[in-house]
């Protein structure tokens, strides 16, 4: 199994002790000091096994106790078995939250994600505005549009008809008493009204038939020009050559973030995936090739996994939209190193073979003088070490036909040499 190591440092550990209660078994100050130099917190003893607490507390006195053979025999051990025990309780009081190491890692990976306690404390600023915003719409306290047309007036403009045209359908009556005193001040500011009034109060026939014809031109003028904004498409800020230019730029953006990352995973990971395939092609015997072949397909099958788990995309997207190559780097590597081993092993059982039957690397096979250059049958002569590109004549075989058949001219007197594995 692959191991892993959690710096269980990073992690707070003072959340899980018990201020109003003292333990039987602690560390003081002093002595704390004088361990390792750094100071320890005090650990509640009851939180853990009583035999421990006892056991501990009765070796500690005995090694204080100058009389007592145990402190002549190991003496000055006593702040040693205090900060063994300190240690011990430390571990427990972690246990009690974090029942696996996976489990400790995963939230100082998520608590990195977010920027740290700092990152923490501003995602729970955002959630208290979005729930102070979610309880204004739902509410319809107009005091929410506030921030949303002094930070986004063109959007706010682009999405009224949008809005409008969703209230005439789900509740028509609440759209005719919103758009009702907008249409009556339009059609007060254009002089409807008041040419409406004089028309009730013209006599002369001739001359109300002329201010009929007049307004009747105005609506219909108005009519045309409702009708012309309704069939053309709703103008988004960010359409056309602006959006376009935003568009290639954000691309070239995110490859050059991601060649960053790549260049920076291949960096970290390289080393580890080299020593297990390293381990795998001396024990099996693989050649270059195959060994080549093994390194690339344990690579993606690694990839596949990664990108199959669901916990790693998430966690992977919140390191990636902190824009911080360092972060998704360092995520994607450590995942990556995690995996390694168990993948190895699983996926090279599943296609050793592919391999053909393979053996140990051999160390012998060396050339003798005046030695067989074919077989007694004419063929390749079977030598017991495999051969690599360094051992063979390659201008001979320049596609590499031979070599991926386990084939070759060897260097060292021109033989055709075949080898196992």
């Amino acid at each position: 199994m692959a191991t892993f190591t959690a710096d269980m440092a990073a992690v707070d550990d003072g959340s899980q002790v018990d201020a109003g209660q003292q333990t039987d078994v602690q560390v003081d100050q002093q002595s704390a000091g004088d361990v390792g130099d750094q100071t320890q917190i005090q650990v509640d003893g009851r939180r853990g096994p009583t035999d421990i607490r006892s056991a501990a507390k009765s070796i500690a006195e005995a090694l204080a106790d100058p009389t007592n053979d145990l402190a002549a025999k190991f003496p000055g051990q006593e702040k040693a078995v205090k900060a063994l025990a300190d240690s011990y309780f430390r571990a427990d009081a972690y246990a009690k939250v974090f029942s696996r190491v996976e489990e400790a890692q995963a939230a100082k990976q998520l608590i990195d994600g977010v920027g740290g306690l700092d990152g923490l404390t501003t995602l729970q600023q955002r959630q208290q505005q979005y729930d102070a915003q979610d309880e204004g719409l739902k509410n319809g306290n107009p005091e929410v549009l506030d921030a949303f047309f002094k930070d986004f007036p063109e959007g706010a403009a682009t999405l009224a008809p949008h809005y409008l045209d969703r209230l005439a359908k789900a509740n028509p009556e609440a759209f005719e008493a919103t758009i009702a005193p907008h249409a009556m001040g339009m059609l007060d500011r254009a002089g409807i009204p008041n040419h409406i009034a004089a028309m009730v109060a013209e006599t002369d026939p001739a001359r109300l038939k002329n201010m009929v014809g007049q307004l009747d031109q105005w609506i219909k003028k108005n009519s045309e020009t409702v009708k012309t904004m309704r069939q053309q498409p709703q103008q988004n800020p960010l359409e056309g050559k602006l959006k376009d230019q935003q568009t290639e730029l954000q691309k070239k953006e995110e490859q050059f973030f991601s060649k960053q990352v790549d260049t920076e995973v291949n960096s970290r990971s390289t080393g580890d995936l080299v020593k297990v395939v390293d381990q795998y092609a001396k024990t099996h015997g693989l050649n270059e090739v195959q060994k080549a072949q093994f390194a690339t397909s344990l690579t993606q099958k690694i990839v596949n996994d990664m990108l199959a788990d669901d916990t790693f995309k998430k966690q992977d997207a919140l390191r990636k939209n902190s824009k911080d190559v360092e972060k998704v780097a360092s995520y994607r590597a450590s995942e990556f190193i995690r995996r390694l081993n168990d993948a190895a092993f699983s996926h090279w059982n599943e296609t050793k073979d592919l391999y053909g039957k393979t053996t140990p690397a051999q160390k012998t096979g060396e050339v003798k003088p005046g030695g067989p250059k074919t077989a007694p049958g004419g063929g390749p002569l079977l030598v017991s070490r495999a051969m690599t590109p360094a051992d063979l004549d390659m201008s001979k075989d320049p596609n590499g036909y031979l070599y991926i058949a386990n084939k070759g001219y060897r260097k060292a007197d021109g033989a055709l040499v075949t080898w196992k594995g």
